[in-house]
């Protein structure tokens, strides 16, 4: 009889460790491990709106991880781009979104930007991404996006396309311009990329 009642208690907690267990599971396949930290990351280097001389800004996003950032324990690297198959907003996945995001210098020296990636979009972050964050190299970058996360009309075409628009960045703001600071020309090759690690 004790058996029973043993077992009538401790089966709905083995129920419960293994369900958690397997939508734990599910969650790491589909979106990878749980980060400690979201990185954003730069080299000051500057791009044209194509991303000339680069198979696109992903692409150079790897080659500055690469040469620069590889010290960091990173599995997911994407440019801070909003594009016509994502926005920006959408490159962490929202069961990660509770993740404090902090830029991290040539030097490796870290700031925090947010307290979570959801508080990017909220029109104010923690501090500015230009100097002294990422130097003064990095004061406008190339993001294609509105305030809140999502694809401007403004994009260089797809980051495809120099004769086009495409919206930047200031990186001496902490309000909505950060993300969101104005049309630039796509032609212009001075404009950082701002990548995104976690």
């Amino acid at each position: 009889m004790k058996k029973i009642i043993l077992l009538l208690f401790t089966m709905p907690l083995f129920i419960y460790l293994i369900t958690c267990d397997r939508a734990d599971m599910h969650t790491i396949a589909k979106y990878g491990p749980e980060p400690d930290i979201i990185y954003l990351f730069s080299d000051g280097t500057g791009y044209s709106g194509d991303f000339n001389g680069y198979d696109g800004p992903e692409e150079a996003c790897k080659e500055v991880y690469e040469l620069y950032f590889s010290s960091l324990e990173i599995t997911m690297i994407a440019p801070l781009l909003s594009t016509t198959e994502r926005d920006v907003r959408n490159i962490v996945p929202d069961v990660y979104s509770h993740v404090n995001v902090v830029a991290i210098d040539m030097a490796l020296i870290p700031t925090t930007i947010s307290n979570s990636w959801d508080g990017l979009w909220d029109g104010l972050i923690d501090t500015s991404l230009g100097s002294p964050v990422f130097g003064a190299m990095t004061t406008t970058y190339w993001t294609g996006s509105t305030a809140s996360g999502t694809l401007a009309t403004n994009n260089c075409d797809n980051w495809s396309d120099t004769t086009q628009q495409g919206v930047i960045g200031g990186g001496s703001y902490p309000d909505n311009w950060w993300i969101s600071y104005q049309d630039h020309a796509c032609n212009d090759n001075t404009i950082s990329l701002i990548c995104v690690g976690y």
